[in-house]
């Protein structure tokens, strides 16, 4: 399976989205629990894990590294 180059083009506006949408997910939470959509919440902390992971793994690909240790910059 081949290595394909990292797009940090987007890095901020998928941050920006992270954002937005845990914001939102805290607002869902502050209803009360009979009030809330199940199903809604479900799917987009599910997004919000999945577009996490993969923020993290392209900031860490693309982060300056020591060429002694390794360790990041």
């Amino acid at each position: 399976m081949s290595k394909r180059p990292h797009i940090t083009g987007f890095l901020g506006v998928f941050e920006e989205n992270l954002g937005r949408l845990k914001k939102e997910l805290k607002k869902e939470l502050a209803l009360p629990r009979a009030e809330r959509k199940k199903e809604y919440i479900i799917k987009q902390l599910k997004y919000a894990k999945q577009l996490r992971d993969t923020l993290k793994e392209v900031k860490q690909a693309v982060a300056k590294k020591c060429p002694h240790c390794g360790g990041v910059l």
